[in-house]
C-alpha cells in the first residue's frame, strides 16, 4: 500500500512540474508537504493563481469557471481550470461574488450615491448579467440591478447605514439567495431587525425576510451574532437534480459562542416554514472519527465555508485566525472515508495548513471553493490562490 502511494506522489510530482498552463513550475514542488505519507492527503497543484494585490473571495461558477475577487484592485476577474485569465471587471468596493445558476454574478460592493445632497458609500449588491446578446463573459457584462442598503427595506438613509456590510452570499437551487449581513446596530425591535443577520432575497432581488432561527427555548430574532460566512447545499456542477432545500452552514465569529459553525435546516410545512439549528451536525461520534465540527471552541474565525456539490458531500472551512483549512462530512465529523484496502474503517483526517507560505501553509486564508474535484483557497497574505487534489482522486 505504501509502495503504490509513493509512486502516486513521484508521477503527480513529475505531472505538477509543468503546471496546468504548461509552463515549467519551481522544482521545490517536489517537497513533501504535510500530509503527504498520510493514507489520503490533499496534494498542492502547481503553479497557484497569483499576482494580486489583495484577495478577499474565490467562487466556482456553474459555468465551471473560477471567479476571484481582488479587492485591492476593486476588480473581479475569471479563469479557466488551466488557470488562464479571461477577463477583468472593475467594480467599486466588491469584496464577495458569486454565481446564480442563471449565470448572473451577485458581487457584494459598495455605492457612492447622494441622497438629499449628501454622499453616502452604502453596501450594495450588484446583479451582473454576464450573457450579453451572443456574447458571454466578464469582457461583456453588465450591471443589471443593484440593492443598495438600506433601500431594500426602508426608505430613508443615515449615516449609520454607512457602517454596514454584505459579507457573503449564498445561492439557492431555484436562485434565490441568502446574504450575510454585519453592523453594529443589533436591536431586535428596530425595522429590518438586527443588523448582524442573515437575509433572504428572491432571484428577482426582492428582499423577502430576515432568517429568525427556532429553537427549544424560542423563537431567535437574533440568534446570528457577528455572522461571516455561508454556503447552501446548491452547489456546481449544474444538474438537474441539484439540492433544493434551504438549507445552509453558517460560520460566526461571537467570541462567546462555543459551537461558531452550525448548519441551519429550513423546514417548510403546510403551516408555514421555519430555520432550526441540526443538533446532529453538533454531536461527536469519536468512535468513527477522531474529530468533529461540533467540538466546543474548535473555531476562533470561521471566514469560509463550502460544500462540494458533486456527491462527495464534504464541508471545508477556512479559519482565518488559525490559519488553517479543516474538512468535515454533513454528519459533522471530520475528515474522509478510507480507500480500499485500509487497516482502519475510521474516518481519515486531512485537515491542514499552520501560518507560513510553504505549499500547506497559508497566512489569513479568506474564502474557499471546490470545482471538479479541485479544492481552491483564497490565502490573503501570501497574494495567491492555491489549489488542491485529494490524493485518492489521481488514482
Amino acid at each position: 500500500m505504501k509502495l503504490k502511494f509513493y509512486i502516486l506522489w513521484f508521477s503527480l510530482g513529475l505531472v505538477a512540474c509543468k503546471g496546468f498552463t504548461g509552463e515549467k513550475t519551481d522544482l521545490s514542488f517536489i517537497e513533501q508537504p504535510v500530509g503527504a505519507n498520510e493514507l489520503v492527503a490533499l496534494i498542492p497543484i502547481q503553479p497557484p493563481l497569483s499576482g494580486f494585490m489583495t484577495l478577499s473571495d474565490v467562487c466556482a461558477g456553474f459555468d465551471e469557471l473560477l471567479y476571484v475577487v481582488d479587492a485591492g484592485n476593486e476588480e473581479i476577474k475569471s479563469f479557466d481550470q488551466s488557470g488562464r485569465l479571461l477577463g477583468t471587471l472593475k467594480l467599486r468596493g466588491v469584496t464577495q461574488v458569486v454565481q446564480t445558476r442563471n449565470l448572473d454574478l451577485l458581487a457584494a460592493g459598495r455605492l457612492d450615491t447622494f441622497i438629499n445632497g449628501t454622499l453616502f458609500s452604502l453596501p450594495t449588491i450588484y446583479r451582473i448579467r454576464l450573457i450579453n446578446g451572443s456574447l458571454y463573459g466578464l469582457a461583456h457584462a453588465i450591471i443589471q440591478n443593484k440593492v443598495v442598503h438600506p433601500l431594500y427595506f426602508r426608505t430613508s438613509v443615515s449615516a449609520t447605514d454607512t457602517a454596514v456590510s454584505f459579507r457573503d452570499i449564498g445561492v439557492l437551487a431555484d436562485n434565490s439567495y441568502y446574504v450575510v449581513r454585519n453592523g453594529n446596530n443589533n436591536a431586535i425591535s428596530q425595522i429590518g431587525g438586527p443588523e448582524d443577520n442573515i437575509l433572504k432575497f428572491s432571484g428577482a432581488d426582492v428582499f423577502l425576510s430576515p432568517v429568525n432561527v427556532q429553537t427549544q427555548a424560542g423563537l431567535y430574532a437574533d440568534y446570528f451574532r457577528r455572522p461571516l460566512s455561508l454556503a447552501t447545499r446548491a452547489q456546481p456542477p449544474q444538474s438537474p437534480i441539484i439540492n433544493a432545500s434551504g438549507d445552509f452552514i453558517v460560520g460566526m465569529a461571537d467570541p462567546g459562542a462555543a459551537f461558531k459553525l452550525q448548519y441551519i435546516r429550513y423546514i417548510s410545512t403546510n403551516d408555514g416554514a421555519s430555520y432550526e439549528v441540526q443538533t446532529s451536525f453538533l454531536t461527536a461520534d469519536y468512535t468513527k472519527a477522531d474529530g468533529a465540527a461540533g467540538q466546543p471552541n474548535r473555531f476562533a474565525r470561521p471566514v469560509a465555508v463550502t460544500i462540494t456539490g458533486d456527491g462527495s458531500n464534504l464541508v471545508f472551512v477556512a479559519d482565518q485566525d488559525k490559519d488553517s483549512v479543516y474538512q468535515f462530512l454533513l454528519n459533522g465529523l471530520e475528515g474522509v472515508t478510507p480507500p480500499p484496502g485500509a487497516e482502519s474503517n475510521r474516518y481519515v483526517k486531512i485537515s491542514f495548513g499552520g501560518t507560513g507560505s510553504g505549499l500547506t501553509q497559508f497566512r489569513q486564508p479568506s474564502a474557499l471553493a471546490w470545482l471538479n474535484k479541485t479544492l481552491y483557497v483564497a490565502d490573503v497574505g501570501n497574494g495567491r490562490v492555491c489549489r488542491y487534489k485529494l490524493s485518492t482522486d489521481f488514482r
